[in-house]
């Protein structure tokens, strides 16, 4: 599975936005919420 360096440096970004957001939602919710 070789991927072009551009192709993996867009996949990298999409996942360091995508955990960047989950990680936000996530210290948005209050934990207490049950």
């Amino acid at each position: 599975m070789a991927l072009s360096g551009r192709k993996r440096a867009v996949i990298y970004r999409s996942l360091k936005v995508a955990a960047a957001t989950s990680a936000e939602s996530v210290m948005r919710t209050p934990w207490c919420t049950s």
